[in-house]
């Protein structure tokens, strides 16, 4: 039920989100190179603890992606030395269940810094096709929980790779400044 009740909440804020049920078709779907901005991770799961997905992402299993991408613990469990164990395993941050709106919103917020780190890593490697789906998936999601400015710079990066304008170093910085 709360795997439906945070899918819910995330597609109505305009994010796209894809679901594994267990551990094994998370580490898959990242190992596929599908474009993951973040990871939502149980802490309690069937097949695989959410502590042991993340180890395995940060130890490589699913590539490169996996090592980088932001990943929040979401746990009914809400001790300190809980909270501990998991960034000690690599998670990013810590919801407690029952999950208030705005603090989902400030966790899918903080992993800005990683999405900005993605744009910076994409014109470096001149990659237009990876920095323009990156622009458009940003522009949607930050329309979608209010960052309108943000949302604005993302589509004037994506006009400009349309035109064949490249792409502007100080975009980063921009995004930045308008979040």
């Amino acid at each position: 039920m709360n795997q439906a009740i945070v899918t819910g909440l995330l597609r109505h804020a305009g994010h796209r989100v894809s679901v594994a049920r267990n551990g094994a078709p998370a580490i898959a779907a990242m190992a596929q190179g599908n474009l993951i901005d973040m990871v939502l991770r149980d802490w309690q799961m069937r097949d695989m603890e959410g502590l042991e997905v993340t180890r395995r992402l940060r130890a490589g299993q699913a590539g490169v992606a996996g090592q980088r991408v932001p990943i929040v613990a979401l746990t009914a469990i809400a001790f300190a030395e809980d909270r501990a164990a998991c960034l000690a395993a690599g998670m990013n941050d810590f919801l407690s269940k029952p999950i208030l709106w705005a603090d989902l919103l400030a966790a899918v917020a903080h992993s800005t810094a990683g999405a900005l780190r993605a744009i910076q890593a994409a014109e470096r490697a001149a990659d237009k096709e990876l920095l323009h789906r990156l622009l458009h998936t940003l522009k949607s999601a930050r329309a979608g929980v209010g960052a309108m400015a943000w949302s604005a710079q993302c589509a004037a990066g994506g006009a400009k790779l349309r035109q064949g304008i490249a792409a502007q170093a100080e975009l980063p910085t921009q995004l930045q400044q308008s979040f």
